[in-house]
């Protein structure tokens, strides 16, 4: 049996992508970052819930390669399930109207927030990476433009050859 999809009520995503955000019609009151050290070129206007960022210890660890990605997953996992109450947590979530959970890594990297998204998710609450979409403006289609070819060289003379089977010509 094939699972329908259901669109994701929030999405993780990274700073970079604030600008790319906004204009695809999110508000920064709706972004909040899960960091623990906010950055100064940040946006003021963008909260910051450092609560939810992972705890000191295993940030450290992880970056030091004391711990691997699977740890990582099952500690910060276990360490939100002890910390924060899910129902509530997600019910916060709503009443700020909260859209988007920003942290600094890039989307091709592991990263907390997407631990933090699967944590949402087996809690009820669909959360996905936010991937941007484009809106170009509606033209009919049109061929592309060939390429002028270059110019041809003048053409040679001729010259007539008599040929090996004409025996007419010796």
């Amino acid at each position: 049996m094939v699972k329908e999809y259901q669109a994701p009520e929030v999405y993780t995503s990274y700073v970079a992508r604030v600008p790319a955000l906004l204009k695809n019609g999110f508000r920064r009151e709706e972004m909040t970052l899960i960091v623990r050290k906010r950055m100064p070129f940040i946006d003021k206007r963008i909260r910051n819930c450092a609560s939810l960022a992972p705890f000191p210890a295993l940030l450290e660890g992880y970056k030091k390669g004391a711990i691997d990605e699977f740890s990582y997953r099952i500690l910060y996992r276990d360490w939100l399930d002890m910390h924060f109450n899910a129902d509530k947590t997600i019910e916060i979530i709503r009443r700020l109207g909260l859209k988007v959970f920003l942290c600094y890594e890039t989307p091709n990297k592991f990263c907390h927030r997407h631990v933090f998204a699967e944590w949402l998710t087996a809690h009820g609450m669909i959360c996905e990476e936010w991937a941007p979409t484009y809106h170009y403006p509606a033209q009919p289609w049109q061929p592309p433009a060939r390429p002028v070819p270059p110019a041809l060289p003048a053409p040679v003379p001729a010259v007539v050859q008599p040929s090996l089977w004409d025996i007419d010509s010796f």
